[in-house]
This record gives structure tokens, sequence and C-alpha cells, in this order.
């Protein structure tokens, strides 16, 4: 399932990282006595950690530590960026297995770093979910392996996950919640509030079958619960489904009171006619009918009238008696497809080979790139990766500017490596703004043009170069894209303007935004042949 396959594929990048070598060079370079900076650490590590965990969403933080050298990445908590070993709770459970990657279930932020009073009260109620190993620092190199010999103690990674990483897989309403826990019940993410589950029975290992599956169905006499449970591969946790099914029981139960109303009513009129007649003959039947009626009114559909005392009465025993018959019979059907509903939808969870599937094949074979000592093929792909999960992931219209940013120089670098850094890039960004929603694909059609047609006609010793800014000006915002390459001659700049070009298209991208917010915005192209093109957009400031 989804759920398992987001779990393998952070345990295989943890995996990738600790056992390679530019990242286990770096990390004994740090032990040497004359290490390198700092700052220049941490560039070369967040570079190697980007081919690894570029495309995870939902990290919280990633801690590297050892007694000499400790630094944060990923981090969007206040939390230092330096922890010492003892800050710490698992820290030892990690050094006494060294080269073993450990899942820790959910706990409060506060209980996993250790740093008192003064951070501690600000994330008491901030849950997280752990994953760490310590490195041996032994790795193949041209197929040698290197062996760690200095004695000092190796680094610790740990990886602190938020727990809202599954609401993106399973989703629940209000007849159906879940619930993931580990083997000792200790929980790991509920998808509403716990007291949901209250009174209801907790499926243990012991329960699963040979397939790593539980089904029951739970009635406490006014409520009944079919459950669902299956152990997850990688971290051996369970997640169980528990599915409110009342709404059957009210629909059948308004069908009774009919029936036995009609049946009442029917049985009524027989008195009015034949009391004076048969008192005592109708008086009892009808006590027998009455009860039946009373033991179906009260969800007791096995109940059944065997008195066969009453001649005139057996076709109505008979009847009353295939109505239970029946009505049992409706509720087992509608059992059993709420039960076929309820497993083919976790099926489909399980078997839905949706983009996810593709970036995980995408950084599988980075990773393999990346063992082979092919750096370049490496980070391609993971370009490739994240241009594609973004152009899927995000159904709306509007993003981040931090977002589009992050797409466009991911194809910048894309095709850096593809032209062998035929050109170089810089940006002036006005921080104030990374937060500002701006349209999907605003800028890659203009850094696309800069690349195919600017620089594709001088000298490839010609010294390239593109520049982007983005600037508040009053109630706007202005993004420029410029390049020194060729200009655009007036053919190629009216073919440039036709909504039918190929990609997403200077024009459709021009009639968005004038869409968006009116004539008064849009995209201005400025060019001189020879000397190079500035692109200039204009849209309004606009905050989440």
């Amino acid at each position: 399932m989804l759920i398992d396959q987001r779990m393998e594929s952070l345990y295989q990048s943890l995996n990738a990282l600790q056992n390679s070598s530019s990242f286990n060079e770096l990390m004994i370079a740090s032990y040497q006595e004359y290490p390198p900076s700092r700052y220049s650490l941490s560039k070369e590590t967040e570079v190697i950690l980007s081919q690894y965990f570029l495309n995870f969403d939902s990290i919280a933080s990633l801690y590297i530590i050892s007694p000499n050298y400790s630094n944060s990445f990923y981090n969007t908590t206040a939390l230092p960026s330096i922890l010492r070993p003892e800050h710490i709770t698992h820290y030892k459970t990690l050094s006494e297995n060294p080269g073993t990657i450990l899942w820790f279930p959910t706990a409060p932020y506060s209980d996993l770093i250790q740093l008192g009073e003064r951070y501690g009260k600000y994330y008491s109620n901030y849950d997280i979910i752990s994953l760490g190993v310590q490195m041996k620092l032994n790795y193949y190199k041209y197929r040698y392996l290197h062996e760690y010999e200095n004695s000092k103690t190796p680094p610790v990674i740990l990886l602190f996950i938020y727990p809202s990483i599954f609401s993106k897989y399973i989703t629940s309403d209000e007849n159906t919640f879940y619930y993931i826990y580990t083997e000792n019940d200790h929980p790991i993410y509920t998808s509403g509030q716990k007291d949901y589950i209250e009174g209801l029975p907790v499926p243990h290992y012991s329960d699963l079958d040979s397939e790593g599956h539980f089904r029951s169905f739970y009635n406490n006499g006014t409520k009944g619960t079919f459950i669902y449970s299956q152990a997850l591969e990688t971290t051996g946790w369970i997640i169980t489904s528990y599915t409110s099914i009342d709404n059957t029981f009210h629909y059948l139960g308004t069908n009774i009171s009919i029936i036995s109303l009609l049946v009442i009513c029917f049985t009524i009129l027989m008195v009015l006619v034949v009391l004076r007649f048969t008192i005592r003959t109708i008086s009892e039947p009808l006590t027998l009918l009455a009860d039946g009626l009373s033991q179906t009114a009260a969800g007791h559909y096995e109940h059944r009238i065997c008195n066969t005392n009453y001649k005139d009465y057996e076709s109505t025993f008979k009847e009353y008696n295939n109505m239970n018959q029946n009505i049992s019979k409706l509720i087992k059907e509608n059992y059993e497809t709420k039960i076929s509903e309820k497993e083919l939808e976790i099926q489909l969870i399980q078997l839905q080979f949706n983009p996810h599937f593709l970036y995980n094949m995408l950084n599988i074979c980075s990773l393999m790139a990346l063992e082979a000592d092919q750096t370049e093929i490496s980070n391609m792909l993971s370009k490739i990766s994240y241009m594609m999960r973004y152009a899927v992931k995000t159904t709306t219209p509007f993003v981040r500017f931090q977002e589009e940013l992050r797409y466009v120089e991911a194809y910048i670098s894309a095709m850096q490596l593809r032209t062998n850094n035929l050109f170089t890039y810089e940006s002036d960004l006005d921080p104030n703004i990374v937060n500002a929603l701006v349209p999907k694909f605003l800028l890659q059609p203009f850094v696309e043009n800069a690349i195919l047609h600017g620089f594709g006609k001088k000298q490839p010793s010609f010294p390239y170069h593109l520049h982007i800014t983005a600037h508040r000006h009053e109630k706007d915002i202005i993004f420029t894209v410029k390049d020194n390459g060729s200009g655009i001659v007036n053919a190629i700049h009216d073919s440039l303007w036709k909504k039918n070009s190929s990609g997403i298209g200077i024009a459709n991208t021009h009639s968005r935004i004038q869409l968006y917010y009116g004539e008064a915005y849009g995209v201005q192209i400025d060019t001189v042949p020879t000397q190079g093109t500035i692109v200039t957009v204009k849209i309004p400031y606009q905050e989440p």
C-alpha cells in the first residue's frame, strides 16, 4: 500500500545515505585534526542530502549529531540547529545498534529533544515520528571496502517526520476512523479524535492471520462497527480502520417499524370484526404476534413463532417468520457489502499505482547512479523526479512563490547539466514575497525560451548568463528573466506569442495572467538582437 511505499522510500533513502561514499568521506573529514569549516561542511552536506531527500514532504527536520560536528537540515521548527548527543533521547539506543535503522513511535518533541523548560514548554504538544541510525563509516568505493578505524564515535543521523504524512494516503469520514499503532499498542497516528474507538477492541499482532490481516464485526447492542487491520511491512506497525454501520441499522429499523405498524393495524382490525365471536381465540395469538414484533423491533431477528395451535394464524405466523428471515438475510447482505467495499477500498489504497510509484522508481534510479559514481546522472534524475512531482501533485492553479522558484531552479539545474554548464545563473529576490501566491508555471516558459533561443546561436565559449529578479512594487510584484544571449528576431518573436506554440507558451502565460488579474497585468518582452532579452512579468501581490 502507499503508506508502506512511503515508509520504505524513507528507509531506503536513509540507508543509501549512510552507505554513500561521498557522505562517509565528508563525515570522516570532520574528525580530522584540521577539519573543513562548519560552513563548508554544511554546504557540502546539504548538496548530498538533496540527492536523497529532495522529494519528501512532511519532514520536520534532519539532524546529524556527533561529538565533533552537529547541524540540522530541512528544519521547519524553531529548535536550535546544533545539538549535542546528551540532548537526544534516542541517542543511546541508536549508539547501541550501529548501522541499524530504527523507527521510533510518535512522541512529543519535548520528549525527544531534552533542552530544558526554555524549549520544552513550546513543543510539549507537538507530536513527531523519529527514524534514525548511527553510522559505521564503512563504505565501498570503486569496489573496495573502506573501514573506519578511528576511535571517535561515528555520527548519528536522526530524521523527524510529522504524523500528518499519513493523512495524504488515508481518507476518513464521519463513519470511518483510522488508527495506526505499534505492536506494543503505542499510538502513531489517528485520523480523528481518539475517543471514537473507546470501548472498541484494538487488534494485536497475535490476532492477525498468516497474511497479516484481521477482520471482525463488533456490536455493543446500539452500534455496529466493522474492524479491518493490516500490518505494515516496513515499520511493523498496524493500521486499523473502524467503520460504523449505524446508518444500515437506521435504514432497516425504519422499514421494520412500518411493517410492524401495518401488521398491528391489520391485527386490530381483525379484533374489531371478530371480537364478539372468538375473544379468547384471537387474544392469545395476538399476544404471541405482539411479543414477536417486540422482539423484532428490539433487533432479535432470529426470533420465530413456532406455535401450531392456531390454524387460522398459521399463515400469519409463517409470514412473520419469513419477514424475520428476510430481514436477517438483508442485514447479512448489507454487512457483506460493507465488508467488501471496505476491503476493496483498502486494496485500492494498496494497489494504487499513481505517480508516486514513478517518483520512487526515479529515486531508485538516482540512487543506483549515485552508487555507481555517476553523480551528474543522479542529479539529473533527482531534478526530473522533483519537476514531475511538482507538475502533478499541485491541483490548484496557484502556489507559493518559493515552490514555483524551487521548480524553476530545478529546471535550470537540469538544463545546466544537459548543456555541460553552458550558462551561469543568479537570482535577486525580495525575501518578503517568498510566500506570495503566484500562478503555477509562471516563469518556466521564459527560462526555457532564454535557454533554447537565447543561448543556442553563439559560440559555446561565450559567457552566457541568466538572471532572475523578483521585487515588490507597491501592491504588485515585478518579475524579470534576463539573458545575454542572441536576442529574438522578429519572426521568432511573433511565433512566441502564438497560443499553439510548444510547451506551456508565453502567450498562454500572458492570457492566464490577464484572465486571473485583468488587463493591467501580463507579460512584456524587450529584446535587442545579439545582445539579449528581458522578460518582465507583472502580477498583483496576494498572500495565502
